[in-house]
């Protein structure tokens, strides 16, 4: 699987510096006609989604330990964890110098049916220093802010689904309460699919501090110094 798939990396940014925070590693496949999104979706449906995100750990892992200032956010589903937990941990393990610039960021395509299990590797990882997102707030098992208060991430992903929707009705209070009832609680709001300087300076007057999308950095097969001004100037 190491070979199947491989990360391209994209930045978030800290909207009130314009420095890259971490990165997203995000699992990209060379197969011809089998895009990313129908490998991964295939492999939850089929159950082998553990072997993707066991690679992209692996490829994550060892990026890391080579390159010594980067932090990097490796997704890992909710189907990982709740049918390869044991597996799961002990590769991070095998990572464990590295795992405080390790962002493990959760996702819910599948529904979670073991909430337990799911604090219990929250718990795990947070004891090498390990930080937790979750992934497209708003949607699914995710929707509830009471379970995001339980779990209490590090970072919240507020899904572009949410942005574009709140930019085009102007509803900046929907932005301002999810980021002050994020922040209450010690973690952090990720604007995603920033793609539009309008969606920026919404997110930005909404209090939100990190942002990813096209506009901030394209993913690619290295981090590089993207165009962190756009942040500062808009």
């Amino acid at each position: 699987m190491l070979n199947v798939v491989s990360p391209f990396y994209q930045p978030i940014l800290d909207l009130r510096t314009g420095l890259v925070a971490h990165y997203e590693a995000l699992a990209r496949t060379p197969m011809g006609g089998v895009t990313h999104v129908k490998l991964i979706a295939y492999g939850e449906q089929m159950g082998f989604v553990h072997l993707i995100d066991l690679a992209m750990l692996e490829h994550v892992g060892q990026f890391l330990e080579r390159e010594p200032t980067v932090k990097v956010a490796v997704n890992i589903s909710v189907g990982t964890i709740e049918q390869a937990c044991p597996e799961l941990l002990s590769r991070i393990f095998l990572h464990m110098k590295v795992a405080d610039r390790l962002v493990f960021e959760i996702t819910e395509s599948i529904e979670v049916t073991n909430e337990a299990l799911m604090v219990k590797f929250i718990q795990a990882v947070r004891l090498l220093g390990a930080r937790i997102a979750i992934d497209d707030f708003g949607t699914g098992f995710f929707r509830d802010s009471a379970v995001i208060q339980r779990l209490a991430p590090e970072f919240l992903k507020l899904s572009g689904q949410i942005v574009e929707t709140a930019v085009l009705e102007n509803d900046l209070d929907r932005l301002f309460c999810i980021n002050r009832d994020v922040t209450l609680h010690g973690g952090q709001v990720i604007a995603e699919r920033i793609d539009h300087p309008d969606k920026l300076e919404f997110v930005k007057k909404a209090g939100i501090r990190y942002g990813q999308g096209y506009l901030l950095g394209v993913p690619q097969p290295f981090p590089g110094n993207t165009a962190t001004t756009v942040a500062l100037s808009a």
